[in-house]
């Protein structure tokens, strides 16, 4: 009976919630990752506009898929993300992003800074270097964490280019080739109302460059939490 009892409450709590549980980083992410969150703000502004996010058709030998990205003015970065409504078409994209917005609590807004990949850019000349994390879940099939540098050439201020991509998690040697894939340019699509840069990763005090200012954006971050209830 006590066994029973061991595997159902974590899965009650699990489906009840709708809130996933994740593994800790393990150390060849933190080790590899190499960049860090100092909360400055950047000037991408300056060179494109930022303010909406980028919808990129990615070619990968024979394949090709959509990406969605999103840059912050302080250096955050997001990608994958998309409407998990099925029934809304893309024209209402925006739309989407305002629900997260507005309401923090809603399974739209978890999945949202919970279920991406999260990470950082630094801008050299023309050239966006993304370096950014994907986690994974308890219950998943795998406890591997990817990280990847990507960098993004920009054309104009409303059109950018996927030019390398190479993983910065543990791979073999020959496995590196395959993933410098060359993205077409896609042209920005701004939005009215853009959330905040507050994913996952920020809750991870090997993300940031002062500890002392992790301590203080965690304190301010169950206020904000409080005050959303």
């Amino acid at each position: 009976m006590k066994k029973i009892l061991i595997i159902y409450i974590p899965f009650v709590f699990l489906t009840s919630s709708c809130k996933f549980l994740y593994y800790k980083a393990p150390k060849y992410i933190k080790n590899n990752f190499g960049y860090c969150y100092s909360g400055e703000k950047t000037e991408l502004n300056k060179l494109l506009n930022i303010y909406g996010y980028f919808q990129l058709n990615i070619n990968s030998g024979n394949s090709s898929f959509n990406e969605n990205i999103m840059f912050f003015n302080d250096g955050m970065f997001v990608t994958g993300f998309l409407d998990r409504n099925i029934y809304r078409n893309t024209e209402n994209f925006e739309k989407y992003l305002a629900e997260i917005n507005d309401n923090y609590k809603n399974g739209l807004t978890s999945v949202f800074y919970e279920s991406n990949g999260w990470g950082l850019y630094k801008l050299s000349g023309d050239t966006i270097k993304v370096r950014y994390v994907k986690r994974p879940f308890y219950g998943s099939s795998s406890r591997f964490w990817y990280a990847y540098e990507v960098r993004y050439k920009i054309i104009d201020r409303n059109t950018i280019k996927q030019i390398y991509k190479i993983p910065i998690h543990k791979t073999a040697d020959g496995d590196i080739e395959k993933f410098k894939i060359i993205g077409s340019k896609k042209i920005f699509i701004p939005v009215k109302v853009k959330p905040p840069s507050d994913g996952w990763i920020k809750g991870e005090e090997w993300f940031w460059c002062n500890k002392e200012q992790y301590k203080k954006w965690k304190q301010e971050q169950k206020l904000k939490h409080k005050h959303k209830k």
